[in-house]
């Protein structure tokens, strides 16, 4: 079986380790790690995100599907557009988002959690919040 997804083949399973190395700042304080995205197949794109501190991301018009998925912490996600209820997404729950949805993502020190977006590579549009 190839190493990879993209080192020849669509087909099979992979392990999709968290790599702190990796990441990025999103805002300060905040790191994104793109893996899922990375591998380089299929539909799906995503990754891992870490609060060192308590963060607001900002507001997001979606142009894809996305799950969240928060195993340590607490994330709120506010629905701005079609306008909506803050959600608090504790440790251990998820959140479905569908594309065109615009919302508000904030998370306290602390959380951590994994993100699934569909199709791959589609990117969010900065909004007013």
């Amino acid at each position: 079986m190839p190493a990879s997804p993209a080192e020849g083949g669509a087909a099979g399973a992979w392990l999709v380790p968290d790599d702190p190395a990796a990441a990025g700042e999103a805002v300060p304080g905040v790191w994104m790690s793109l893996p899922f995205s990375a591998m380089g197949t299929g539909r799906l794109g995503g990754g891992y995100l870490r609060f060192e501190v308590d963060a607001d991301l900002g507001a997001w018009r979606l142009t894809y599907d996305e799950l969240l998925h928060v195993t340590r912490g607490r994330m709120t996600v506010e629905q701005l557009d079609p306008p909506g209820e803050a959600l608090i997404v504790e440790a251990g729950a998820s959140i479905l988002l569908a594309a065109g949805v615009t919302v508000r993502y904030r998370g306290i020190a602390g959380t951590y959690g994994l993100f699934v977006t569909t199709p791959r590579g589609a990117m969010p549009v900065a909004a007013q919040a």
